[in-house]
Order: C-alpha cells, then sequence, then structure tokens
C-alpha cells in the first residue's frame, strides 16, 4: 500500500524525487498544501507541517501505534540480532582495532596520570563521575601521533565508540580547540556507526542525544529507567544504515538535541528518516543536557521524563488529528 492509496485524489504536479503529487490535506484541508512522494515514500503539509514516512501517514489515518501500523502495511519485524561474541579467540581484530584498541589503553592509563589532570578536570566539570569515565574507555592523549601509515590521532581527550566490545572509531576533543576554531577531530580510519552502540541493544524505548558527553550524563543519571541513549556524535549526522540495524527494536527514539537553532533544525530533519522517531528537546533556560544537569541536578530526571511525556502528547494529538 503505497501514499496514493492513502489519501486518494492527489494530482502529479512535477518529478521531483520520481513524482511529486498534491491535493488536500487529509488532516487540515485546503487545495494543494499537501505533497507526497510515492516513490521515497514520504509525504509533507506545508500549513499544518505533518510530515514523515507512509509508517507515520498511517499512524495519524486511522490512530493507530507505530507497531500497529507496520502490520496493517505488511511490514513485519526482523528476527532478533543475533548475540555475537566479539572477543579475539572467535573473531581477529582488524589492524586498525588492534593498534587503536593499544593506543587507547594507553590514552586511558594517561588520563588518571598526573599529565592528564587538565583532561580529567574536564571531564568532571561536566558533571561525570569517575565510574562513568572509566565504565565508557574515556582517556587523553597528550601529544599528536600516528599509530601507523594513515592513522593518525591529534592531542585531546579520546571518546571511543565502541561495537560488540570492539573500538570502530574513536573522536578527540581538543584541549584547547584548535587554531581553526574546531573542537574535534578524530583517529583517522574509524567507521562512524552508532555511539554507546552496546547500550540501546534490545532496548524499547531510546534517547538520541546531539554529542557524546550528552549521552554519557543522560546514561549516568537515567540507566537505572531502562532507557537506551546514544548519540550519532552530532546535529547534522543523517542515519546510517548501521544505526538503523541498532535501532531495529526500539519502538520510540526521542531526539534530545540541542536546544539551539541547529539542534532543534537537525532534529526536525532527523524525525523525517523514521517514524519512530519524535523531537523531545527539553525547552529550558539551559542549551543542552549536560548544562541542565549541571544546573539542576538531579532534577535531570523531571525535565527528561516531561519532555518525553511532551512529545507522546504531540504524537497523541496528530493521531486524534
Amino acid at each position: 500500500m503505497d501514499i496514493l492509496s492513502l489519501v486518494p485524489g492527489l494530482k502529479r504536479v512535477a518529478s521531483t524525487n520520481g513524482g511529486e503529487w498534491a491535493g488536500p490535506c487529509p488532516f487540515c484541508g485546503g487545495r494543494d498544501r499537501f505533497r507526497a512522494w510515492p516513490a521515497t515514500g514520504r509525504f509533507w503539509c506545508r500549513v499544518c507541517r505533518r510530515s514523515g514516512d507512509t509508517i507515520r501517514l498511517v499512524m495519524l489515518l486511522n490512530h493507530v501505534s507505530f507497531t500497529e501500523a507496520k502490520k496493517s502495511l505488511g511490514i513485519y519485524d526482523l528476527p532478533p540480532l543475533p548475540v555475537v561474541n566479539t572477543a579475539p579467540q572467535h573473531r581477529p581484530l582488524s589492524e586498525w582495532s588492534r593498534l587503536v584498541g593499544d593506543f587507547l589503553a594507553d590514552c586511558q592509563r594517561r588520563l588518571w596520570d598526573v599529565g592528564g589532570s587538565e583532561a580529567l578536570r574536564y571531564l568532571t566539570a561536566r558533571g561525570l563521575r569517575p565510574e562513568t569515565i572509566r565504565r565508557h574507555g574515556l582517556g587523553y592523549n597528550p601529544a599528536y601521533v600516528e599509530l601507523a601509515p594513515g592513522i593518525k590521532a591529534e592531542a585531546g581527550i579520546t571518546i571511543p565508540w565502541f561495537l560488540g566490545g570492539e573500538a570502530v572509531y574513536v573522536k578527540v576533543r581538543r584541549l584547547p580547540p584548535g587554531d581553526n576554531g574546531r573542537k574535534y577531530s578524530s583517529v583517522s580510519g574509524g567507521k562512524v556507526s552508532l555511539y554507546n552502540a552496546d547500550g540501546v541493544l534490545h532496548k524499547r524505548t531510546v534517547i538520541l542525544t546531539e554529542g557524546e558527553f550528552d549521552c554519557l550524563i543522560l546514561e549516568q543519571e537515567m540507566g537505572d529507567d531502562n532507557y537506551g541513549v546514544a548519540t550519532l556524535g552530532s546535529c547534522n549526522t543523517p542515519l546510517p544504515w548501521l544505526a538503523r540495524i541498532l535501532l531495529r527494536e526500539a519502538e520510540h527514539i526521542f531526539l534530545m538535541y540541542d536546544n539551539d537553532q541547529e539542534g532543534w533544525k537537525g532534529a526536525e530533519r532527523l524525525s523525517q528518516a523514521d517514524s519512530r522517531m519524535l523531537v523531545a528537546i527539553p525547552e529550558m533556560d539551559c542549551k543542552d543536557i549536560t548544562e541542565c544537569y549541571l544546573m539542576y541536578g538531579d532534577g535531570l530526571r523531571d525535565i527528561i521524563h516531561r519532555a518525553i511525556s511532551d512529545a507522546l502528547g504531540s504524537l497523541l494529538i496528530d493521531r486524534r488529528g
């Protein structure tokens, strides 16, 4: 079943993205405010701003849940993800992972030495506890280093991305920022997927933050609420295919990006990529999750729960039309 079957009476008006169709919006009326692209399975109303894919459209038209909408469209869940043992004796590490794994171990040790005191102060000043820092393998690289031809790392706080317990990507927080003002770089040769990927497997409710430190704060403060927390690393990163696979068991994915123009734009854009994604940015007098935690402490939990409730409430209103 495609969008043209769900919303009859639309007329082809352009060839954009395989064909653009227009007509009255099934939610707010009008003449041609509703636009649909059947080839890509997307829709958008320029007045009421409802938008999304075919699953979201069925949810709104029929007032049903994400799971019910999928079933009505004949879309069924894939079998559960297999448990993969990534220990070296079962699957040899890639050369990149081996080199970077040794590098990260050195960085973790240096963070807790005298030479890493500035980096450690930076992390704790952001509200991260020692157990959180250690559990997620944060470290400190004091100087530019070339681990092997083509594998280079700049100085700064190392933030490893793990998948199945193996490092697949490493971001570096420069202290201070580079001459060009850039705060972050990465160890060359890694593959971006999803930060804290192992923490969201099999989770029904997932929160995506804009950056790694916000992700760590939320997991630190709300991990016992059974939320999975992860990040794509920035507000402008599209959803890679591997992240889609890792998140496939989630029923709701709440986007809690920074409370600024770029954060809102990024969250709104990403929410169009997946019907399960709901913008849930806390509308407080703080810029991001970390700042909210530093300002409100234990009150962060209530702020997050309120943002989730507001996002679900907006979805319910959309479903009722």
